[in-house]
């Protein structure tokens, strides 16, 4: 009897743990599947000062984690002033346990010149702004060569980002405004759009014929060779004279180039690469990027 019921406890116990780890595996999984909403809804309530005003095709996270893709762009970003560093150094956006990123902006003059409306020619921490400016990495003896011995070095060395936005023009508390990107909670993209996104060029193509564009966004499994993918939910068609075997179904890729209306022969003529014509010719009259450069979000 005693074997009996200790066989019994102990196939209790087992039946109790295993109900457990069932349950770890269970909470597990639907953490992982949730965790994109749960980070968007946090970044939207813990930091709801970034992207606070109307971002301009890329939001501060982008610029704070990615400026090597955008480098040399003049973007247009909102965020809280999180700290002061002289007369023509500031750090925007907000360094927190579980949403944080910031980004350096700098001008050659007292950022309060730049600054619009004229009549407040000050800003001050905690203050929300609009800043556009061009994108950099960060390099500090650059900086000051180029910005002159104004700018106070030893100030940058609490900076630990690797992100600088040269100011041409400051905005202070900005019009609250949705940025460009997640449709649902209302945060920013995926990906690095310079002034327009794959949806923009998908819906409003005349707006963007002939421009030189940067887009993002995932990568479909309907189309993918080495010249030619679709970008994103819209099936934004993008072709390319350089090959791209590194791409593969759902990565994230960023493409500069320019807008056109999809001509398969005017196109395989330009670019001296003959397409898959069977597989192309439904998108003919569709909106296209003709890709200069192409890159992977990693």
């Amino acid at each position: 009897d005693r074997q009996n019921s200790s066989g019994s406890r102990f196939s209790a116990r087992s039946i109790a743990l295993g109900g457990i780890a069932v349950e770890m595996v269970l909470l597990i999984a639907l953490t992982l599947w949730l965790y994109p909403s749960i980070w968007a809804v946090a970044n939207a309530v813990v930091d709801s000062d970034q992207s606070a005003g109307p971002d301009v095709g890329v939001n501060l996270t982008e610029v704070a984690n990615h400026p090597e893709v955008m480098e040399g762009e003049t973007v247009t970003i909102s965020g809280e002033v999180d700290d002061l560093l002289g007369p023509q150094a500031m750090i925007i956006g907000n360094d927190t346990w579980l949403v944080g990123d910031e980004v350096l902006v700098v001008a050659a003059a007292d950022l309060g010149t730049l600054v619009t409306p004229l009549n407040q020619t000050s800003i001050s921490k905690d203050d929300v702004v609009q800043v556009t400016g061009v994108v950099r990495v960060l390099d500090r003896s650059g900086l000051q060569a180029e910005l002159g011995d104004r700018l106070d070095a030893t100030a940058l060395d609490g900076y630990g980002g690797t992100s600088v936005l040269v100011a041409k023009a400051i905005e202070p508390n900005p019009p609250e405004g949705r940025g460009v990107g997640d449709k649902e909670f209302d945060i920013g993209s995926s990906g690095y759009e310079i002034g327009v996104t794959v949806y923009d060029v998908t819906h409003r193509t005349d707006e963007y014929l002939g421009a030189v564009v940067t887009v993002s966004g995932e990568v479909e499994e309907h189309l993918l060779t080495p010249h030619a993918f679709l970008l994103d939910d819209d099936a934004l068609l993008v072709v390319s004279a350089t090959p791209h075997p590194e791409l593969f179904v759902e990565a994230t890729a960023y493409v500069t180039g320019e807008v056109r209306r999809f001509d398969l022969k005017a196109i395989e003529a330009e670019i001296g690469v003959d397409l898959d014509d069977e597989r192309l010719a439904p998108f003919e009259g569709e909106p296209v990027v003709v890709a200069q450069s192409v890159g992977l979000v990693t």
